[in-house]
Order: structure tokens, then C-alpha cells, then sequence
């Protein structure tokens, strides 16, 4: 038996390592990368063409090698892309599951910390001991400014100077010449 103990890595540590393997993972998928909202658009509608669609193009693209010279594409190669398609749908599927997993993992964390830190604020704000109230004051101030609830502080009265004196304006004259569009001012 061992008497090493192992020190625990850092959350933020084991976190960079999951990462490092999902991005190893990701890059291994061919045409893998971000593509903008315009190349989103662009592709739509050639992206949701059924394999029934492309299947029968490729079949004409391999009954006729004219039209796959002209078209630049042969009928291996949209199965093979039906088939890369058909394989990484799923994929994607699951990893925005995952995602999704991943994020809620990380808000129940949160939350269990923030429900554990409200609980200890009340408890604070309960104790009637002089010796624990005298420690505590100083960090329920901070905790409760931390908090954001309630109304905020206002600030020492400004002192308050007289408003200043309005300067007369001209008053308009009845005779004043027409604007432009034959009215009166």
C-alpha cells in the first residue's frame, strides 16, 4: 500500500483537458470548422436534398460519363457523401445533447452553490450572539451589496443650490414675415 496521497487537479485544469480531447475529436471530421449565417443561407437548400434525390444523380452520373465530366462530380462521390452525411447526422445530434448535458451540469452546480450561500446569508442574518454578530456585520454589509436585491443605497443628500434664473426668450411677433409655404410662424 502507498502512502502517496494524490493532489487533485484543478477544476479549471480537468475542464482544458476534457476540451483538448472533444476538440482532437472534432478536428477529426472532414470539412470540420464556423461558418457565417450568408454561407449558412447559401447552402440550405442544396443541404436539404434527400438521398433519394442525390442517389438517383448519382446513378445518371454513372450511367453517363459525359454529364459527370460536364458536371465535374461523379456518382461515387455524392454516395460517398450521402454516406458521411448519414454517419455524422447522428454525431452532431449527440453532441448537441451532450452540450446541452454539459451545461446543465455546470447551472445545477451553480445552483446548488447558490442555494447553499442564501442558507448560510440567513443564518448570518439570524445569529443573536454579540461575539457572532460582531464578526459577521461586516461581511452581511458585503454579502447583502454582493446580493443585488433590495433597494439600493442612496447617496448623501447633494448640497442644494438655487435654480438658476430662466433668461427671458422674445416673444414672437404677430407681424413676424411668412415662412416659406405661405403660413404664419
Amino acid at each position: 500500500m502507498s502512502n502517496v496521497t494524490e493532489t487533485p487537479i484543478s477544476h479549471e485544469t480537468a475542464a482544458q483537458g476534457v476540451l483538448a480531447t472533444i476538440r482532437t475529436v472534432m478536428e477529426s471530421i472532414r470539412g470540420y470548422g464556423f461558418a457565417g449565417l450568408k454561407h449558412r443561407r447559401r447552402i440550405g437548400i442544396a443541404a436539404a436534398l434527400s438521398d433519394r434525390f442525390l442517389n438517383a444523380v448519382a446513378a445518371a452520373l454513372d450511367a453517363s460519363e459525359r454529364l459527370s465530366k460536364a458536371a465535374e462530380v461523379t456518382g461515387a462521390q455524392l454516395r460517398d457523401a450521402i454516406n458521411f452525411t448519414n454517419a455524422y447526422r447522428p454525431f452532431a445530434d449527440n453532441v448537441e445533447l451532450m452540450s446541452r448535458g454539459a451545461r446543465q451540469a455546470v447551472e445545477n452546480a451553480r445552483a446548488e452553490a447558490g442555494a447553499q450561500a442564501l442558507k448560510a446569508y440567513k443564518i448570518g442574518r439570524g445569529m443573536n450572539s454579540p461575539g457572532d454578530r460582531e464578526l459577521l456585520v461586516p461581511h452581511l454589509a458585503n454579502i447583502k451589496e454582493a446580493l443585488g436585491r433590495g433597494r439600493p443605497k442612496t447617496q448623501a443628500a447633494q448640497p442644494t443650490t438655487a435654480p438658476p434664473t430662466p433668461t427671458p426668450t422674445p416673444a414672437v411677433s404677430p407681424t413676424a414675415p411668412p415662412k416659406e409655404g405661405g403660413g404664419r410662424a
